[in-house]
């Protein structure tokens, strides 16, 4: 199949990527074909300018990922950057595939050393602010998420804008998108660094705007009936009342929350 993506034409190509994706849910033919160059061509097809390729050829790719052999040869062979570029593909579904691959890869030590490694924080932390699809941007999330967990990587993301970006999608009007935004939170708290951070962090808001900043906003979402986005808040709420000036926030904007 590696030579037949190489040498065909468009049309045999894109059948091709076709059956390959057919053969691909079978995890042993994707620990077989590892042994070819038909990863290195599907990487190359990632390029195209043909969107039907393009996405046929980031779904075998995801699925490469979805296997203990594939990651480690997506990050042996430096392939990770390569799939990074596609999280700014003009198609969503490409662009989901490219997140999806990086999470499977990203849940192991050297994946997600790869991606920091690669500097893909910032690229995700811009991405927040650029994506406009509610079901991507809490792909993305769930990344930087995983990505924070890594010492280092929580380092890196507190000098940057994370925090207004968090701010912004804590108050989206989907769910899943607040839930994931208060994780995040909640994960870049654990750190001191952290704490300090995101206690003196203060929206970009009117200053008459009751909800500006990060605790507040959390606080105003102690009024959802989420069960699980609750559970996010309230941990988050918790971890940054272990400072003074973070209980102080807390109790001062869950009191005004409670009275508005």
């Amino acid at each position: 199949m590696a030579k037949e993506l190489h040498e065909t034409d468009n049309i045999l190509r894109t059948k091709v990527l076709i059956e390959i994706n057919e053969d691909f849910h079978r995890a042993d033919l994707v620990v077989q074909s590892l042994t070819s160059s038909l990863l290195k061509e599907l990487i190359i097809s990632c390029a195209e300018e043909d969107n039907t390729r393009r996405e046929l050829a980031s779904s075998a790719v995801m699925k490469v990922a979805g296997t203990e052999a594939g990651r480690q040869r997506l990050i042996d062979d430096d392939y990770v950057k390569n799939v990074a570029t596609l999280l700014r593909d003009k198609l969503p579904q490409i662009r989901a595939n490219a997140y999806h691959a990086l999470l499977f890869a990203a849940e192991y030590r050297a994946g997600y050393e790869a991606v920091v490694r690669n500097d893909l924080l910032h690229l995700l932390v811009d991405l927040l602010k650029e994506e406009k699809e509610d079901k991507i941007i809490v792909l993305a999330l769930m990344l930087l998420r995983l990505l924070t967990e890594a010492e280092v990587a929580s380092k890196v993301l507190l000098k940057t804008e994370v925090l207004d970006r968090l701010n912004e999608h804590l108050k989206s009007a989907d769910l899943e998108v607040r839930r994931q935004s208060t994780l995040n939170v909640c994960a870049l708290s654990f750190k001191l660094k952290g704490k300090k951070k995101i206690i003196l962090c203060k929206s970009r808001a009117k200053a008459n705007d009751i909800i500006a900043g990060t605790i507040p906003t959390l606080c105003k979402l102690l009024q959802e009936s989420d069960e699980a986005l609750l559970t996010a808040v309230t941990k988050a709420l918790a971890s940054l009342a272990n400072k003074k000036k973070g209980k102080v926030q807390v109790i001062l904007r869950c009191d005004a929350t409670t009275h508005r």
